[in-house]
């Protein structure tokens, strides 16, 4: 009787962690899928408001610019979708660390973020060169 007990209570231990396993990875799903589906609307978005024939490759938003790329080029486009600035992929550094492609005073840039228990760090490296301009840190 006894192990019967004991039998029943490992049972429904297992049972907990395995629910608990299984919310992690359909939050995890939830949170990828709501993502692909931001970048999706987006690159539907500039291909409506933007003549572009090209396959867009990278989309990213910064303060009000639309950064994307294709196979040959990154474009930058403002709030109405006038193109900003555009650029060959080729003039730019290989993003070895897949920062985001960010817009910023007048300039492409490629952005790290560094998330601390007390601070986020921006870390802005030279599209060009792949060298550091600067960065901000900001308290928590």
């Amino acid at each position: 009787m006894r192990d019967n007990k004991k039998i029943i209570h490992i049972i429904r231990i297992i049972i907990i962690i395995i629910i608990f396993i299984m919310l992690g990875i359909f939050s995890l799903s939830y949170t990828i899928n709501n993502n692909n589906n931001y970048k999706n609307k987006l690159i539907k978005e500039i291909k409506a408001k933007y003549s572009l024939s090209e396959e867009i490759t990278y989309v990213n938003t910064y303060s009000d610019y639309y950064i994307f790329s294709t196979k040959d080029k990154v474009y930058v486009l403002d709030n109405q979708y006038k193109e900003v600035y555009k650029e060959d992929l080729q003039k730019l550094a290989p993003n070895n660390n897949n920062y985001d492609i960010i817009y910023r005073a007048k300039k492409l840039m490629y952005e790290k973020t560094i998330h601390n228990k007390e601070k986020i760090t921006y870390e802005y490296y030279d599209i060009e060169t792949y060298k550091k301009i600067s960065d901000t840190v900001l308290e928590k």
